[in-house]
């Protein structure tokens, strides 16, 4: 869950507990929270970094693809003209 608290931000998470007397019966809920808006904005920035790394391979993989041919060209060429 994301709230602002002042001008950011933050993520929380948030675990309940029962506490229940002799008979087994819920006579208290206890709950704690924990700040984990540094795990979710590392996370964030591991899925930004993945996105990127995906685009950056499928574009080096274009470019190798397209000098490889136009390099078959010119070899091509020049055996002919041996």
């Amino acid at each position: 869950m994301t709230r602002p608290l002042g001008s950011a931000l933050r993520s929380a998470q948030t675990h309940l507990r029962t506490l229940r007397n002799a008979q087994g019966r819920v006579v208290q809920i206890v709950g704690v929270s924990q700040d984990v808006t540094a795990q979710t904005l590392s996370g964030e920035a591991q899925a930004n970094t993945d996105t990127l790394t995906h685009e950056l391979e499928h574009f080096v993989a274009l470019v190798v693809h397209d000098l490889r041919t136009q390099m078959r060209h010119v070899t091509m060429l020049a055996d002919m003209c041996l």
